[in-house]
């Protein structure tokens, strides 16, 4: 069967109005042709084909056809699943044995010894940026502290000169 012929055949089994299935109606016509009513032909055999539908045990049949369309729904969702992961673990093990190759060791060495390179390069312009903004900020204080003084022997000056004039 396909993927979708699993979805047909749960669609196709609707309840009728009694509160039976289409399908188990035809189970129902088997016994009833057979004349015996203590003998079911399904409770001798561990599977059946009634109606094109395989029924695997007696206990299926008791079960409402929302529970058995759940279950095919659950199992088709589970081998969905199943088929996913082992695709998955098929490509992690074609990149394992890639990546074993010494080529790519070799690729893969020489691209971590650049990038090794490339941040100590930038740890040391890092560094020397920060050097840069500290020693600026020196400069400058050094520069206000020295206007200050400046400033100050100027007052002073400005102060002694006006103390001799008078």
């Amino acid at each position: 069967m396909g993927s979708a012929d699993w979805l047909k055949n749960v669609i196709g089994m609707r309840k009728a109005k009694d509160g039976k299935s289409k399908k188990l109606k035809g189970t129902s016509a088997i016994k009833k042709s057979n004349g015996c009513k203590g003998d079911d032909p399904l409770q001798k055999e561990p599977s059946k084909i009634t109606n094109g539908v395989l029924i695997k045990n007696q206990r299926e049949l008791g079960m409402p056809i929302d529970d058995r369309a759940a279950i095919k729904i659950q199992k088709a969702f589970r081998a969905y699943v199943a088929r996913k992961t082992l695709r998955r673990l098929k490509g992690n093990a074609r990149l394992q044995s890639l990546t074993q190759r010494l080529s790519v060791k070799k690729q893969a060495s020489s691209a971590l010894n650049y990038i090794h390179s490339w941040n100590r390069m930038q740890t040391e312009i890092r560094d020397r940026r920060a050097r840069m903004v500290t020693e600026g900020r020196l400069e400058r204080k050094k520069l206000e502290n020295q206007l200050k003084l400046e400033a100050k022997l100027q007052n002073l000056e400005v102060s002694q000169r006006c103390s001799y004039a008078h």
